[in-house]
C-alpha cells in the first residue's frame, strides 16, 4: 500500500511539474501576444492619423476643384504627371492634347 502511494505521489509530482512548465510556456506566449497587440494598436493609431490627414487633403482638393473648375484641375494634374514622368525617365516627350484657353488666362 505504501509503495502504491509513493508511485502515486511521484506520478502526481511529475504531472505537477509538467503543468508548471506548460503554465510558464503559455505565460510567455501571452506576454508576446500582448506585446504584439500593443505594437499593432500603435500602428493602427498612426494609420488613423494618416487617414484623417488624407481626408482633410481630399476635402481641400474638392474645395479647390469646385473653385477652379474640373477642366483646369484636370489639365494641371495632367501636366504635373507629365513633368513627373519626365523627371523620372529623364527624357522630354511633350504631348499636346489640351488646347490653351486664351480667354480664361
Amino acid at each position: 500500500m505504501v509503495e502504491r502511494l509513493k508511485k502515486l505521489v511521484k506520478s502526481l509530482t511529475a504531472q505537477c511539474l509538467e503543468l508548471l512548465e506548460k503554465v510558464k510556456s503559455l505565460s510567455a506566449r501571452v506576454r508576446n501576444q500582448q506585446e504584439e497587440i500593443s505594437n499593432l494598436t500603435d500602428k493602427l493609431m498612426e494609420q488613423q492619423i494618416i487617414l484623417e490627414d488624407l481626408r482633410e487633403e481630399v476635402r481641400d482638393f474638392k474645395r479647390i476643384r469646385k473653385y477652379v473648375g474640373d477642366d483646369k484641375i484636370n489639365l494641371i494634374l495632367k501636366n504635373a504627371k507629365e513633368l513627373e514622368r519626365i523627371e523620372r525617365d529623364g527624357n522630354f516627350q511633350p504631348q499636346f492634347s489640351a488646347k490653351y484657353d486664351y480667354k480664361n488666362r
